[in-house]
């Protein structure tokens, strides 16, 4: 067996691309933390935090080749609001939309395990660092406020660990014994959730409602994300009573304006509840685990020839998600999600160039023309503009390749709203109507009668790209019927497989069965 091998990949995997001060040079083997005096200083933990949070940020990783990890592509890509266009690139992108061809060699299903079990890895060397640490040491308030931060962003990774891979080995606040194979194997996933639902609850205790930075997670990140993970689990009383909780902080509102929870001028707004800080990236376009800016805008951009926007065009909306749009008369998030002929961007830059407005036909000569190396889909794709930015934008967030600065939304509070609406549609009792419709006149919608089939449009329709979609037709038991024209099988596909490269790490066991085990239909 590999046990030790598994581990320190599993575990401590690329700890040393973490942005932080020196200490984290400190690199420990398998089965060890960091040493008891690190965590003596507060000055050494809040160099340690940063790292902890960066794996959020992680996009590509050379590590397994050409290997991306953005969060749209586990979820969004895999539902039917957007798609990889581009037929001549990205092929290991394409078997998440299209199932039938993801395996467990995916390099990017390799880059996404690693990303989330990094991020497990980085909050444990605190927890366990701060555990050893006496109270009149560091101070019980201080070792308080940082080992909840700690359960929350450990949390965090295993929600993201457990609605994309389902049963995934746990750790906890205990060292793991590298010789012993019960704690490499996959636990199921119950028992994962409520390790996540203890964190969070935790968190929710220690963590201070405003934080000093506003990246870092808080009281209202706690709860909010603990409703969410009630909701997963159909706990529909816990998921509503948390989100109630989050309300009566009364720190959070709706925007006016819905699209501008997507301006780069109004970041960590008074609608934000936990969102991903990306920065300008003064070395001119990183693409490793330690970049500070997103690639996402070179995805999801078009090209507008003669400016600085020059984006790939390799994920598109769909026309199924500008239907459902249309079909609601949601014109106003319809207007702040998809990029429209006609649409408008204020910028002089492109307007010179004569893309603002967007030309009439310039869709059909270019997105959807055989010259992007379209035509695989059909007409009427068009582009996200939830990660755009205008070149004047971009110039003061990207220097060289295009690397957005752009923050991507993981919680507002809308989705908590929502949140409580769909707990009270499914049984639970609250002001679940009061808060459906709080979301709908935000959009310009009337008031409906609040209902599960309701929810389900309105959550599609206010979260669309950020995230939530393919999971949300999974729990919901749509995923099958959605996703059906998609080669979506069930029994399998809720899952991505296991990389097979940490299942031969994992060795086997007495009876020569590898100890990490697949999927189904793997």
């Amino acid at each position: 067996m590999n046990h030790k091998n598994f581990i320190s990949l599993l575990l401590i995997c690329l700890l040393a691309n973490a942005c932080t001060d020196e200490f984290l040079d400190q690199e420990p083997g398998a089965g060890q933390i960091l040493s008891e005096d690190l965590f003596s200083l507060e000055e050494n933990i809040t160099g340690l935090i940063p790292g902890a949070y960066q794996p959020m940020r992680w996009e590509f990783n050379s590590a397994f080749g050409d290997s991306y990890c953005m969060r749209y592509l586990y979820t969004d890509v895999r539902s039917d609001d957007i798609i990889v266009e581009n037929k001549f690139f990205q092929p290991h992108s394409h078997g998440f939309e299209d199932f039938v061809g993801l395996t467990p060699s995916n390099v990017n299903v390799q880059g996404i395990w690693a990303k989330l079990f990094t991020g497990v890895s980085r909050a444990n060397q605190i927890i366990q660092g701060l555990v050893q640490v006496k109270d009149e040491v560091l101070g019980a308030d201080l070792k308080s406020l940082y080992l909840a931060e700690a359960r929350f962003l450990r949390a965090y990774y295993y929600f993201e660990l457990v609605k994309t891979f389902g049963d995934v080995p746990l750790f906890g606040d205990d060292l793991a014994d590298v010789s012993d194979p019960s704690q490499i194997a996959r636990k199921p996933v119950a028992e994962v959730y409520i390790q996540i639902e203890n964190d969070l609850i935790m968190a929710s205790e220690g963590l201070p409602t405003v934080q000093s930075e506003p990246y870092r997670a808080t009281r209202g990140a706690a709860l909010g994300l603990l409703s969410k993970v009630y909701l997963y689990q159909g706990k529909w009383q816990e998921a509503a009573d948390a989100a109630q909780t989050v309300i009566d902080l009364n720190i959070y509102e709706l925007e006016e304006n819905y699209g501008d929870n997507f301006d780069i001028n109004n970041e960590f707004g008074k609608e934000s509840i936990f969102e991903i800080s990306f920065e300008p990236d003064g070395s001119g376009g990183s693409w490793g685990p330690g970049a500070l800016a997103s690639l996402t805008l070179q995805f999801f951009a078009p090209n507008f020839a003669g400016t600085t926007v020059a984006g790939w065009s390799y994920n598109l909306t769909t026309p199924s998600l500008l239907q459902a749009f249309n079909d609601e008369g949601d014109t106003a998030r319809r207007n702040s999600t998809i990029m429209l002929e006609g649409h408008e961007f204020g910028s002089p830059t492109l307007a010179a160039a004569g893309f603002d407005p967007i030309p009439v036909g310039w869709f059909d000569t270019w997105i959807n023309s055989a010259e992007s190396g379209g035509l695989r889909y059909g007409d009427d794709f068009a582009y996200s503009l939830k990660y755009f930015l205008t070149p004047e934008e971009l110039e003061e967030s990207s220097l060289g390749l295009q690397m957005s600065a752009l923050n991507h939304k993981v919680l507002r509070y809308a989705e908590v709203l929502l949140i409580l609406a769909e707990g009270v549609a499914n049984g639970a009792t609250g002001a679940g109507q009061e808060a459906f419709d709080a979301v709908r006149v935000r959009a310009g919608l009337p008031s409906k009668q609040l209902s599960v089939e309701a929810i389900k449009i309105e959550r599609r329709l206010e979260l669309a790209t950020e995230g939530n979609r393919f999971h949300d037709l999974v729990r919901w038991g749509d995923a099958v019927s959605v996703l059906a024209d998609q080669g979506y099988t069930s029994g399998r596909d809720e899952f991505l497989p296991v990389p097979i490269e940490d299942i031969l790490l994992s060795g086997t066991d007495g009876t020569g069965a590898f100890i990490l085990r697949q999927n189904p239909g793997y």
